[in-house]
């Protein structure tokens, strides 16, 4: 670390300054460092001083390890300040950036090792709980995440402090939060440990409302800039969190058209101007294969009620676009019109997820934007 030794005492000082704010660095350096010095495996798999996180044992080791830590402390530093290049390009285009804040966190993770007490997983590792959702859309055998839950208990007499500093944190990153499992701050389905699938589990009710409270308090008080994806099993207390902290809900288009007339996905059934609508996420089929996969009777409702033309893709684009909602997202898969040989994530699954990247230069899309960018000013969707 000869580079680190002859940098300018400024440089040092600002990166000491970073570190003080952060005060998840230190955990996360350490736990990065003893996964590698134990071929990676997870941590309940470490030596038990390791695994349980002894600290006066763990002082010693990190000395030792000083310079491996220091270097994965100055790489979280690093991408820092190059995220913040970007996002105060992003500001000064008048652009704002939009973030996505997982409820759970995975249980092989520095957040889990360095707070045990906060989740339910015994000390070895084992999941007293673990989450998931009852059988739905997507899967029916409902979705098993092995994430262990909260002990809410603790999190209250802890005043909420890990997390607070998690909002706080992801708002240094980003202007506006997706929530993902929203419903979770108002009750999470809870399912035991040793389960293989999560039919089998129980309602529990969070102290969301505590929490945003605060959170909102954090930020001064005025509004929160969160979406609440409100997704799944809703119920009257998700719709009731949601709306009291004024929380813009999301609408998925390809959820809409099943014929039913009551549908709350149906642009038509949207009602208010503060919704986020999409034509599908991170989770669903592109809008081309999710138009491929519906029945002949289906696709001919929808064509005639709808005036589909031959490319799905922008047919739901426009209608999403003529909505009263406040914003409308459009994943880059349907803006290039592409299959599910490009989609990101399957619920419920564990291969092939989360691997799509786009592998074609700006140039070649820039066509695709602009007619999506044309589009927005159709709409008036376009701030002038």
């Amino acid at each position: 670390m000869q580079g680190w030794s002859s940098q300018s005492e400024e440089r040092k000082l600002n990166f000491n300054k970073w570190i003080s704010r952060n005060s998840w660095v230190e955990d996360y350096a350490t736990f990065v460092v003893i996964r590698e010095e134990f071929n990676m495996l997870p941590w309940w798999e470490w030596p038990k001083e390791f695994k349980i996180k002894n600290n006066r044992f763990l002082k010693s080791w990190i000395k030792k390890k000083s310079e491996e830590i220091l270097i994965k402390k100055l790489i979280q530093w690093h991408l820092d300040e190059q995220w913040n290049v970007i996002k105060n390009f992003a500001k000064s285009r008048n652009i704002k950036l939009i973030g996505d804040l997982p409820f759970y966190v995975s249980r092989d993770s520095a957040d889990v090792w360095s707070n045990k007490s906060l989740f339910s997983i015994f000390k070895n590792g084992d999941l007293i709980f673990q989450s998931g959702v009852p059988p739905d859309y997507f899967s029916s055998t409902g979705q098993l995440w092995g994430t262990p839950t909260y002990f809410w208990s603790k999190h209250k007499r802890t005043n909420f402090d890990w997390w607070r500093k998690r909002f706080q944190r992801q708002f240094e990153l980003v202007d506006i939060l997706r929530f993902d499992h929203f419903r979770g701050l108002a009750g999470y389905w809870r399912v035991n440990g040793s389960s293989k699938s999560a039919i089998i589990g129980k309602w529990i009710n969070s102290p969301g409302r505590t929490l945003l409270k605060k959170v909102k308090k954090d930020l001064g008080g005025n509004y929160l800039p969160i979406i609440a994806e409100d997704l799944g099993v809703i119920t009257k207390d998700v719709e009731k969190l949601r709306d009291n902290f004024k929380l813009p809900g999301m609408k998925i288009l390809q959820f809409a058209f099943d014929g039913n007339e009551d549908n709350p996905y149906l642009p038509k059934n949207i009602k208010g101007a503060n919704w986020v609508v999409y034509t599908g996420t991170h989770d669903n089929s592109t809008s081309v294969s999710w138009w491929e996969n519906l029945d002949y009777e289906s696709q001919k409702r929808i064509r005639d009620e709808y005036k589909f033309s031959e490319n799905p893709s922008w047919d739901l684009i426009e209608i999403g676009m003529e909505t009263n909602a406040n914003l409308f997202i459009a994943p880059l898969q349907d803006l290039l019109s592409l299959d599910d040989s490009s989609r990101i994530n399957k619920p419920g699954t564990t291969k092939n997820n989360w691997k799509w990247k786009l592998n074609r230069p700006l140039e070649e899309i820039e066509d695709n934007i602009k007619m999506f960018s044309d589009l927005g000013n159709n709409f008036e969707r376009t701030p002038k």
